[in-house]
């Protein structure tokens, strides 16, 4: 039983069909099968992706599943800002619109769908739709309702039964009710999934415009879910989004609160035992490579307790896990990097790692700028800063002194009304540094969501820096 005949899979789940065979079910999964959970909140990599691959996937397989996708990538957001309702303000501009789309596209689902019984409802929408919108996607969609004006084509008797059968002109609005109750007819024993991803295409933290879509996009599918999840409902119509923690805490609104039921916040741990743990990823890889049976497959393929490990850190989990956000994608990552050195012993050993740790640390690095520089345009510098500093462990007020010292970060401040606070802050948020609590424990934010950052003292950098960045002390 060899460490490098484990298949760790891809990087990314988005087209691995290889996932259902490794497929971890979080808690709460059942819940979004039937409806409960609606909602999947986490970091970059943390499988929010892999939960919608895998209902992908299983509708391939399940004849009475069915998905649709939308995203934001190669979405017309400039039709979609223009069909806005200008009577409403900040984001119930945009509801109407996104319950549109959504019900247009949870019809195309149905009609699709070779198991459906033919109805009255079944008819008029497959009229409606090939009438309107004969093209069967959501950018198509909203491109051919833009060159209509945002007015569509249907029987007026539709809309009001004391009206003729003549074809009249109205507003996409009007015909929302409409859809909504020729879907709740339908009597069918399918799942039908819209599966709403890559909602961060083109976000900046300062775009106000893009931060009121997501919140009509939350807003409707609430609204669409309480309405089609009914119990008198035969037909199963599950809507889900999935979105990254950073974006959905930078939205700030009312609603949010109301949403908490219906949340799943993927937040995972190193520890063998947590509820989300990252070992229980790991040996769903394991198990499916290699058929193992035992219940903790990590120790049939790692020498977990190798002795050239450093004094301070008891195991190779820990310190692998040490080097990640505690995400899945970190931990399969350094894995992957492990598994491409050629070693005689079957088991992973340390030293393994620890020649793996310098390219899993530009990685690391690269995995971290994607997430933070929608949010702080000057990460690579303050960054740099820490080079500059040179040590794993160091006084808040010397690297302070780095921030300020640097040209093109100063400029930053000064054109942004910011300081060098907020630039810890935003290091702090995203992990790249952790703070001293009591003076006795370093705390990490993606740890401990609740953390605040703390001015003054000392600070750490995260471990999985430390190559990349050639930083001394702090090997644990």
């Amino acid at each position: 039983m060899s460490f490098y005949n484990v298949d760790w899979g891809k990087d990314e789940a988005n087209g691995d069909e290889k996932l259902s065979e490794y497929f971890y079910p979080i808690p709460g999964f059942e819940d979004i099968l039937n409806g409960n959970k609606r909602y999947v909140i986490g970091r970059k990599g943390t499988g929010k992706t892999a939960i919608c691959e895998k209902l992908r996937i299983e509708s391939k397989l399940n004849h009475q599943w069915h998905t649709a996708n939308l995203s934001l990538r190669g979405f017309p957001i400039g039709s979609f800002r223009v069909l806005r309702n200008r009577s409403f303000r900040d984001k119930s501009q945009y509801v109407p619109i996104w319950k549109f789309l959504m019900l247009i596209e949870m019809s195309r689902l149905v009609l699709n769908d070779p198991m459906h019984t033919l109805s009255t409802q079944t008819v008029r929408l497959k009229t409606f739709l090939y009438s309107n919108f004969p093209f069967g996607s959501f950018s198509e969609t909203l491109q051919s309702l833009e060159e209509q004006n945002g007015n569509i084509i249907m029987n007026a008797s539709l809309i009001n039964p004391t009206l003729g059968e003549e074809m009249i002109s109205v507003r996409f609005e009007k015909v929302i009710p409409w859809l909504i109750d020729e879907l709740k007819e339908i009597n069918s024993d399918s799942k039908y999934f819209i599966l709403m991803d890559e909602l961060d295409e083109g976000y900046s933290a300062g775009d106000s415009s893009l931060r009121l879509i997501l919140l009509a996009l939350l807003r409707s599918t609430e609204e669409l879910s309480v309405i089609l999840q009914r119990e008198e409902i035969k037909t199963a119509y599950r809507f889900l989004v999935v979105l990254r923690s950073d974006i959905y805490q930078n939205l700030e609104d009312n609603d949010l609160n109301k949403l908490d039921d219906a949340l799943i916040k993927l937040r995972w741990n190193s520890s063998p035992t947590a509820a989300y743990s990252l070992r229980s990823v790991v040996n769903a890889r394991i198990k499916a490579s290699l058929g193992t049976v035992t219940d903790d497959s990590w120790k049939d393929i790692v020498v977990d307790s190798d002795s050239e490990l450093p004094a301070s850190v008891a195991t190779v989990w820990k310190y692998l896990s040490n080097r990640t956000f505690e995400r899945p994608r970190d931990l399969l990552k350094f894995l992957k990097y492990c598994n491409s050195i050629q070693n005689a012993n079957p088991k992973l050993l340390f030293k393994v790692v620890r020649e793996a740790e310098n390219e899993y640390s530009d990685w690391f690095y690269n995995e971290l700028r994607d997430e933070i520089q929608a949010h702080l345009s000057v990460w690579g510098e303050a960054l740099s800063c820490l080079t500059r500093v040179g040590k794993g462990m160091m006084n808040v007020d010397d690297l302070r002194r780095e921030l300020g010292k640097d040209r093109v970060i100063r400029d930053w401040m000064k054109n942004n009304n910011k300081s060098e606070e907020h630039i810890l802050e935003t290091l702090f948020d995203f992990g790249a540094i952790g703070t001293l609590v009591r003076n006795t424990t370093w705390a990490f934010k993606y740890k401990d969501h609740t953390l605040k950052w703390n001015s003054n003292g000392k600070i750490i950098v995260h471990f999985g820096l430390h190559k990349k960045l050639r930083l001394r002390q702090g090997r644990r």
